[in-house]
């Protein structure tokens, strides 16, 4: 039986502003206004233009067991979680 996971897993797009994060998968640990919660950096966000900029998806890399901000473009929902 495959492992369920509480968040959804999501995948970063195949994007160079993705740098090394391109192509992986993650757990969606949730989201912020970064203008609103100061959080940084968000990978991606000086590309998405002004209206996704201030918004972020945070993911979480169980292999490393980092956790990185995401501009909405960069992120994929593979499965959604059980929360």
């Amino acid at each position: 039986m495959a492992e369920e996971h509480r968040f959804p897993i999501v995948r970063i797009a195949d994007l160079p502003e993705a740098g090394e994060f391109a192509g992986r998968e993650g757990l969606g640990y949730g989201w912020s206004v970064p203008s609103a919660s100061k959080v940084a950096p968000v990978i991606g966000a000086e590309f998405g233009g002004s209206a996704r900029e201030d918004f972020a998806y945070s993911v979480y890399f169980e292999d490393t067991g980092e956790q990185h901000w995401f501009a909405p473009h960069l992120v994929e929902m593979i499965r959604g979680g059980n929360v």
